[in-house]
């Protein structure tokens, strides 16, 4: 997923799959997942939030690869970005999954006592992760997990444990925006679900 302007990439998604979190290697790994070498090629700034995979793979190791990427994963922090004269925060929750390994997402320390005067961008790999962000005024959540739903009957059961499947929707009154990816979980097929690079474009209301 890319935000700009001025381009920046963020990685809501998970970024690794099963196998040694190390970058060189057999698919799996994190230097083959396409979207961790794009982003590393084309923005050295890249930013990324910690998705469920990555603790099956082990976080910790997961994270040190994505550094030698020059990839930052934001856990449960945020960082200032400015551009033409404005900036926002850009913020980054850990998944809801990393609970079970010590590391669940700290939504107080991620948004809490920042400058209001900036829009918040939230990424948090589950959309769902809205509900507990949207009382700090997130200004836009950016997700992935999903797949878009992938196939039928997945699409069914994904939308009855996430608020917002594929694009953009509203929960809690905080604009919500999801990503299909380009992977797959379980059967390499999808089926109405188009694997997608989204390019978002943040405009100044002001």
């Amino acid at each position: 997923m890319v935000a700009s302007a001025r381009e920046r990439f963020c990685l809501p998604f998970e970024a690794a799959t099963e196998g040694t979190p190390h970058h060189h290697g057999r698919r799996g790994h994190l230097g083959t997942r396409p979207g961790a070498r794009l982003t590393a090629a084309a923005d050295p700034d890249a930013r990324a939030a910690r998705g469920l995979h990555e603790y099956y793979v082990g976080a910790e190791n997961w994270t040190e690869a994505a550094a030698e990427l020059d990839l930052r994963v934001l856990r449960n922090e945020r960082v200032e970005i400015a551009h033409g004269g404005g900036a926002i925060d850009l913020a980054g929750v850990n998944d809801i999954t990393g609970a079970q390994y010590a590391h669940p997402p700290d939504y107080e320390r991620t948004l809490a006592g920042r400058d209001q005067s900036r829009p918040v961008v939230l990424m948090a790999h589950q959309p769902v992760a809205v509900h507990d962000a949207a009382p700090y005024g997130v200004d836009l959540q950016l997700s992935g997990h999903t797949h878009g739903g992938q196939m039928f009957p997945f699409d069914y059961l994904v939308g009855l444990q996430q608020p917002v499947v594929s694009g953009f929707g509203e929960v809690d009154g905080t604009p919500v925006y999801v990503t299909n990816g380009a992977g797959f979980w379980g059967p390499p097929v999808r089926v109405g679900a188009d694997p997608d690079i989204t390019l978002l474009t943040l405009r100044s209301t002001a």
